[in-house]
């Protein structure tokens, strides 16, 4: 009888370590406060991503890029500088970034506060809105062959959200882009990522940030 028992508590003490090493991998949930009124919750993924309220340079980067191509399309010219402040001015809106340095992937979090009477868009203004997202990628210089589904999205603390899937080629080169658009009693928000298909994990490791979106209050 005791020859039986080491095994056994051998094999129990493996399964309780395998159980807390799975639990010291759940990355903690990252608190974002927008502003008095409003707050978001998501887990930062591993394999190198990171938060920041500021822009990298990876995005400020890829901004000045499209802001290139854009002036070039309308006939503008600007220098290196100007364009810089221009990408900073531009990314300046949003609230937070998450960043995989390595594969350049990087999502954009922005909460826009509605005005005084301002109507809270319902289920179809948002799909809309999603839609007009994504006429704005064709409309970009050398984006083709774009393929897209918008469906309902839930997101704990909103009235309404959707998602946005949206694959295309740049320069005849895949890429992703996913956007939650969504709205609370206070707030319109949006989660823009943008995906260059450097690392297949980028995109499952997003879809772990959006399953994780909390939105709350102070006090919540």
């Amino acid at each position: 009888m005791a020859r039986n028992r080491i095994p056994f508590l051998v094999l129990a003490g493996l399964l309780l370590a395998g159980c807390a090493s799975r639990t010291l991998t759940v990355p903690p949930p990252r608190m974002l406060i927008v502003d008095g009124v409003i707050d978001v919750r998501f887990v930062v993924p591993n394999g190198g991503w990171i938060f920041t309220r500021e822009p990298s340079e990876t995005i400020v980067r890829q901004m000045i890029d499209h802001l290139r191509e854009e002036f070039a399309t309308a006939g503008r010219r600007a220098s290196d500088a100007q364009l810089a402040e221009i990408a900073r001015q531009r990314l300046a809106v949003n609230e937070g970034f998450l960043v995989n340095p390595e594969s350049e992937a990087y999502l954009m979090i922005d909460f826009r506060r509605f005005r005084p009477g301002e109507k809270v868009p319902g289920s179809r203004d948002l799909t809309a809105s999603a839609k007009g997202a994504e006429l704005a990628l064709r409309s970009e210089a050398g984006v083709t062959s774009v393929s897209s589904r918008i469906r309902r999205f839930p997101v704990p603390g909103s009235l309404h959200a959707c998602r946005t899937d949206i694959d295309y080629l740049l320069h005849e080169t895949p890429r992703k882009f996913i956007g939650i658009i969504g709205a609370t009693e206070t707030h319109k928000f949006y989660f823009y990522f943008n995906d260059p298909l450097r690392d297949p994990l980028d995109s499952s490791r997003m879809d772990r940030v959006f399953d994780s979106l909390v939105l709350g209050g102070p006090g919540d």
